[in-house]
């Protein structure tokens, strides 16, 4: 079993492999293919079995959650990953000396601390945005906390009980 796992390409043929090492397909390539795949099997098994088994009040919830985080995805942009890709081009100049400090070239060290202070502003402000702003109102967060803080709308003689 761990042979299959680890050399997914040899369960191909020989004549398909060529193809695919032509096409400079890897074994990582593979591997974030058969990821994307599952997805793409468990997502509408996932909903069959939200259908199936969740309340609609669950219902409500889960989707508004899934919503919070498809919000998230569309915020970010990818930035993280243009953070990664730039970090990792200035790190190339850089290293860590014995005692864990960067040395290195002067001015990848400058862009690499510049554009940390950019990706910490920019992830401050879209924080601040998402908790003010999606979390308003029903959706949570401090503004709705303060805003049903303040009355009791607790009311025993109409509260329902489950036997």
């Amino acid at each position: 079993m761990a042979g299959v796992v680890q050399k997914p390409l040899r369960m191909l043929s020989s004549r398909v492999r060529s193809l695919l090492r032509g096409a400079q397909v890897t074994r990582a390539t593979v591997y974030g293919i058969m990821g994307t795949g599952w997805g793409f099997v468990t997502g509408p098994v996932t909903a069959i079995f939200i259908v199936s088994y969740f309340t609609p009040e669950e219902q409500g919830y889960y989707y508004t959650f899934s919503s919070v985080l498809a919000l998230n995805i569309l915020f970010e942009l990818g930035f993280s990953d243009i953070v990664k890709y730039f970090s990792a081009h200035e790190w190339a100049k850089l290293s860590l000396d014995s005692q864990g400090r960067l040395v290195g070239d002067a001015d990848a060290l400058s862009r690499l601390v510049s554009l940390g202070q950019a990706s910490f502003r920019w992830y401050l402000m879209g924080g601040v945005i998402v908790a003010f702003g999606v979390g308003r109102g029903d959706m949570g967060g401090p503004v709705a906390y303060v805003k049903y803080s303040q009355r009791n709308e607790y009311d025993a003689d109409t509260a329902v009980v489950d036997a």
